[in-house]
């Protein structure tokens, strides 16, 4: 399928929450899952005729903060605006070079001028740029790389705004960062030549170009202080400094793939007092490998351990890792082997000091789902309304299990996120659940891209953002790689395919 066919299928498929449960309860009766059904009566299994019922609640939505920390925004619906704000940190883009293919220059120009007068009212610096029209021939990789590398060691060149259609082009795109160095940014030709282009749309485009120079959008507050003895204190904030937050995704190869396709476990990381995703990174592995060893581990932690204390001239004393790819059978796997490796790279990286470590599991394939009372639905409403309201939990299957919905849902019924603290035991937390909690509900505001929460920690949605990365950089560039021993193969990949590019490129 294309994409705008997997596009309507994905729409199709979806079920608004009342639409949902009728198809559950006539599944029910189709299956014959009720007690009159002679299997179920001899197993001695009684089937409830209701969804089962449970207490819910909702979080509060954190303060978003941008440069001017006196006009918080304020989340309504989970949703806010990047009007009259500055970024946090504004990036610095010395020489702009913005490629085109499929846009006349003439149609160019006023939405390039929009971009950046919008870009300085952030407070971004774009100090010169200059346009390149490229022919359809011109969409080659080794085109690309060339002429990005020219503009680069003849103008200055530190940023690439490519107007260009399609994955393809996208990925070629992302493969010259490997040896210019250079970071990109790909926009639709539709996009550009949209007649209604305003604020909202330049504003997404910024909101990626900036993190992708080295700035940062926007950071988090609680909204309301924690009472602390006498005093209100932002237990948010009081925790970061002296923490490092971590994501690891792993993404393996689709059934029929190559017998040599590895898995990939991207990763990301913060290195500043306020929580913002700094840098990131990809490490290939074993095919469908699930659990990490030393060997992969050592990447991840060696580079965030040097970029932390480079930044703040010490140590993380906590580090909070967010884990994805588990399966319920995986976990003790992981806590016996995966976070002990963890604590071992985190003390080489850190000259044998060794870090408060907390581990989450991250769950999304699950079949989960969290309704509002039947009776509260109101059918004519669209999937936001109908859907419970973003920050909703309930307790899991175990007292360290919370099922969350920290989204808003566009469309269909909401996909909560399963959170397990798997590490260290309940002895040796000194971190509450309800800490944790909301603190990891608060890092689904943090994207940093868009103007609302994602369904999972920052970190992570980075993370796995990096996985595919490396996933698109293997399929491109695996057949240039020397004949290798599997694990030598990996590590050369490694090696050879992280962009060395010292921001969050990716974004």
């Amino acid at each position: 399928m294309n994409g705008e066919q997997e596009k309507k299928m994905i729409a199709n498929a979806q079920r608004l929450p009342l639409e949902l449960l009728q198809e559950i309860k006539l599944q029910k009766q189709q299956a014959s899952i009720h007690d009159h059904d002679s299997y179920i009566k001899s197993a001695g299994v009684r089937v409830s005729e209701e969804m089962n019922s449970v207490n819910a609640e909702v979080l509060n939505a954190p303060l978003i903060i941008y440069k001017n920390e006196n006009m918080p925004k304020q989340v309504c619906d989970a949703v806010w605006d990047i009007k009259d704000v500055e970024f946090v940190k504004p990036a610095i883009i010395n020489a702009l070079l913005i490629i085109y293919n499929g846009v006349p220059h003439g149609v160019l120009l006023l939405p390039v001028k929009k971009i950046l007068d919008q870009a300085r009212r952030l407070g971004m610096t774009i100090r010169n740029h200059d346009f390149l029209a490229l022919r359809n021939d011109q969409l080659t990789f080794e085109f690309l790389e060339k002429t990005i590398t020219q503009y680069r060691d003849s103008y200055g060149v530190d940023f690439v705004l490519a107007i260009g259609t399609g994955s393809d082009f996208h990925n070629i795109l992302k493969a010259t960062e490997v040896s210019t160095k250079i970071a990109t940014q790909q926009v639709e030709p539709g996009t550009i030549k949209n007649p209604k282009l305003g604020g909202v749309t330049i504003g997404n485009i910024l909101q990626k170009m900036n993190p992708k120079n080295g700035g940062y959008n926007q950071y988090f507050q609680q909204a309301v202080p924690s009472q602390i003895n006498s005093d209100r204190i932002d237990v948010f904030q009081s925790f970061l400094q002296t923490t490092m937050v971590m994501g690891f995704y792993m993404s393996h190869p689709s059934p029929g793939s190559n017998e040599e396709q590895p898995s990939v476990c991207g990763y990301s990381f913060s290195i500043n007092k306020r929580g913002n995703v700094a840098r990131g990174g990809f490490v290939f592995t074993k095919p469908r490998q699930s659990i990490l060893s030393e060997v992969e581990l050592r990447k991840p932690f060696e580079d965030a351990t040097k970029l932390y204390y480079q930044e703040n001239n010490s140590y993380p004393q906590r580090v909070l890792v967010y884990r994805f790819g588990t399966s319920d059978g995986e976990i003790s796997k992981i806590q016996g082997d995966e976070c002990p490796q963890m604590l071992e790279c985190l003390a080489a990286g850190m000259n044998g000091q060794i870090p408060q470590l907390t581990v989450i599991a991250v769950r999304r394939q699950h079949n989960t789902r969290i309704f509002k009372q039947k009776n509260s639905i109101n059918p004519r409403d669209r999937a936001p309304a109908q859907n419970v309201t973003p920050g909703s939990c309930v307790a899991g299957a175990n007292p360290f299990d919370v099922v969350m919905v920290p989204h808003r849902a566009l469309q269909g019924t909401a996909k909560p996120t399963i959170f397990s603290t798997i590490f260290p035991g309940p002895e040796e937390n000194d971190l509450t659940q309800n800490f944790l909690k909301n603190i990891t509900h608060a890092f689904c505001y943090m994207h940093e891209i868009v103007n609302s929460p994602i369904s999972v920690p920052h970190t992570l949605r980075s993370a796995e953002q990096m996985a595919n990365r490396g996933t698109k950089l293997w399929h491109s560039k695996s057949h240039e790689f020397p004949p290798l021993a599997p694990e030598e193969l990996y590590a050369h990949a490694t090696n050879a395919l992280n962009p060395l590019i010292e921001t969050r490129y990716w974004a």
